[in-house]
């Protein structure tokens, strides 16, 4: 019934490029091996095995910004305000008028330059929850009353994130450090705040006393701190474990002290003194302050992020934020070439395919990993198979579909095509045949989840082959993942990383085809024990640290990638390979272990669920991030005795309101106690939102 086609039995020379090239600095990883070797097409499966030499290089890490102390400015930042909307303030830019504000849902982020860390950061973080924002660089942009408010009922935002404080920059005329707002900008930011009860965040501030503080000494990017939340800090950050150690690191920052308990708040301290605090200002402003460096990659600030926020808003904003992991497994039922330990070298004569034994194991291990997550988490693993590997003419070993057959529902599956064959040059009826084969194999084996609609190509093959394409879709496909290692950089054409965050593309030669971004991990392709995982990571990287790392080292190094995709809520799948679930003993596997390794990182800030996605769900999301990014979505709040929350949009697409349960209106999801309505707009449509008859979590 099914061609009998010559087995891949190895995963693509992509893969190494892959891993190599997680981030674009890395390529140094590939030593003398070219970009142009990575994209190569190539039928030939002894092409695409590791080099005999293999490169050293650089590993995998985060990228790293100078931290840098704060200098004190004096400027008009401690200027107060009495104003209110309607009121007329003292220079008169605010006229009394009878009726209620409107305030847009927008959060004005505040720079120097755009260069430092915490800027970086703060627009990170919206950019990831999706709140609507408008930024400002004040070294080449002034602050004015108009960008502010109308100057009667219209506030054009709800909050403000001051980068750092003062917005202290090197002025390149003069030479000299200042602040890039004069004393009247500073001053129409606080008229603003008082008319329009927009908070103020400042993501990395000196503890002055305009927030109540005193400082009580500094530390340098090189100096570890732990830190926890305080009483009034569990209250605020609510993502946040109320156990956590918030861990600062690669981050200089000040300890502070509070100078007046009734006007200031601790939020998190460290032995030596206060890190976060929140204060109201005579004025009856409302700040909160972080007196340490932030930036987009340091854990610390991610983990703080949502909170921020959260706080920022007053509970209610446009945007969402989740943790995934959807680890995708490919090649089962195949066997694959392996690292050999006495030649440090990957070894094609070396083949290995799991059994029973070793899918069983990981079934169980599944089932007690699932229980131990917080309630709410829908943890999965998806099982990408190759049909050809269940013939008893390919493979004499049975036990493995007979314990596939055993656990039933206990796996989910997805497709791999039938026999791994490199799609790059295929015809139409290849392509087709390939993958409509597997589909047939899956319907008659009943296995759970399995959905044509969803494909893993072979090497990520196929994907700039129009025919092959076509084959896909006569097959059902609409979803395929993509490359995040293969930037627009490499491959202008049709790149395979995400385009913005939580988005990816549809295929250009096909659009019906949605390309699905997956990130690799330094867990090869080609071990499957900590042995042979930790000899491949030393043998590429001994230079690098000059010694061996052991397997625990890897782990905790590897698993920070893990760690950061789920703080972030990146919602792209992750590569593994079928060798990578083999028993090596109790019951453990390399995959596990990894897998373990980032859920205990992340259950030690957080206790919100950890949600896996099939892959159309991904492709569904990714989708629909991408039209919200287009719509162009304006919320407000129209004060009054029934206040109203108004969508706006030019295009249509699905607006996903925290801290909203409205039914009536939309969809609504709860994800760590807290509410999200998604509600579905037209193009050039508004809604209103009547709040009195609806669930919020806002704050006046």
């Amino acid at each position: 019934m099914f061609p009998s086609l010559t087995a891949r039995r190895g995963v693509a020379w992509r893969s190494l490029c892959a891993f190599a090239m997680r981030f674009s600095v890395l390529v140094s990883i590939l030593g003398a091996l070219s970009l142009t070797a990575c994209m190569a097409d190539d039928d030939d499966h002894s092409s695409h095995q590791h080099p005999g030499h293999v490169p050293q290089g650089t590993p995998p890490e985060l990228p790293r910004l100078q931290s840098k102390p704060l200098t004190r400015l004096d400027t008009a930042k401690l200027a107060r305000s009495t104003a209110r909307m309607g009121d007329v303030d003292p220079t008169g830019s605010i006229e009394r008028v009878s009726g209620n504000r409107r305030i847009t849902q927008k959060v004005l982020l505040l720079g120097a330059t755009g260069t430092e860390p915490a800027y970086l950061a703060a627009k990170a973080a919206l950019d990831r929850i999706g709140v609507p924002y408008r930024t400002l660089l004040a070294a080449n942009e002034t602050l004015t009353d108009a960008l502010l408010s109308d100057g009667i009922s219209q506030c054009h935002f709800s909050g403000v994130i001051v980068a750092t404080s003062s917005l202290g920059y090197v002025n390149p005329t003069s030479g000299a450090w200042e602040s890039a707002m004069d004393p009247a900008e500073w001053q129409s930011l606080a008229d603003f705040e008082a008319a329009c009860s927009a908070r103020e965040l400042t993501w990395y501030g000196w503890p002055g006393a305009e927030y109540g503080l005193a400082p009580a000494g500094g530390f340098d990017w090189t100096t570890p701190v732990d830190a926890t939340l305080t009483a009034a800090g569990k209250t605020q950050f609510v993502r946040v474990r109320d156990n956590a150690t918030i861990k600062y690191r690669n981050a200089a920052g000040y300890r502070a002290t509070i100078t007046n308990p009734s006007t200031t708040t601790a939020l998190v301290t460290d032995a030596g003194g206060v890190l976060v605090a929140a204060h109201t200002a005579p004025d009856g402003r409302e700040l909160m302050i972080s007196t340490v460096d932030g930036s987009p990659y340091l854990t610390h600030s991610i983990v703080l992020e949502y909170d921020f926020v959260r706080w920022l808003t007053r509970g209610m904003f446009v945007g969402k934020k989740r943790a995934y992991m959807t680890p995708q497994i490919d090649d089962l039922f195949l066997a694959n070439d392996m690292w050999n330990l006495a030649t440090h070298t990957n070894d094609p004569t070396v083949q290995f395919r799991i059994t029973g034994t070793d899918l069983t194991a990981f079934s169980t291990w599944q089932r007690g990993f699932q229980q131990r997550l917080p309630a709410g988490s829908s943890f999965d693993t998806w099982l990408a198979f190759n049909g050809m590997g269940t013939l008893t003419s390919e493979y004499s070993d049975t036990t493995l579909l007979a314990a596939a057959r055993t656990a039933g529902n206990r796996l989910s599956w997805m497709n791999h095509t039938w026999d791994h064959e490199n799609l790059d040059n295929a015809t139409r009826a290849q392509a087709r045949a390939e993958v409509s084969d597997n589909c047939r194999l899956a319907n008659q084996m009943r296995l759970a989840r399995f959905n044509c609609n969803e494909l893993v190509s072979p090497d990520v093959s196929g994907l700039n082959n129009v025919n092959a394409l076509a084959g896909m879709v006569d097959s059902g496909v609409l979803s395929v993942v993509s490359d995040t290692s293969i930037t627009e950089a490499i491959r202008p054409s049709n790149p395979g990383n995400n385009p913005s965050f939580n988005v990816g593309r549809a295929n250009p030669l096909n659009p019906r085809i949605y390309q699905v971004p997956r990130h690799p991990t330094s867990i090869f392709y080609d071990v499957s024990t900590p042995e042979t995982e930790t000899d491949e990571y030393n043998t590429i990287y001994r230079n690098y640290y000059g010694r061996d790392l052991s397997y625990a080292e890897v782990l905790d190094k590897d698993s920070e990638f893990g760690l950061y995709y789920l703080l972030q809520g990146d919602i792209d799948p992750l590569m593994f390979h079928q060798a990578n679930l083999k028993n090596y003993g109790n019951g453990r596997s390399i995959y596990g272990d990894w897998v373990e390794a980032v859920a205990n990182k992340y259950l030690t800030y957080f206790d919100a669920p950890i949600l896996t996605l099939r892959q159309n769900g991904i492709s569904g999301e990714m989708q629909a991030r991408g039209k919200f990014n287009a719509c162009n979505v304006t919320a407000t709040l129209v004060e009054g005795l029934a206040p109203t929350l108004e969508l706006r949009t030019t295009a249509g697409c699905v607006v996903p309101v925290t801290g909203l349960a409205a039914s009536s209106y939309g969809a609504v999801e709860t994800y760590a106690g807290e509410p999200t309505t998604s509600i579905t707009m037209g193009a050039n449509q508004t809604k209103l939102i009547p709040l009195a008859t609806a669930s919020t979590g806002l704050t006046r």
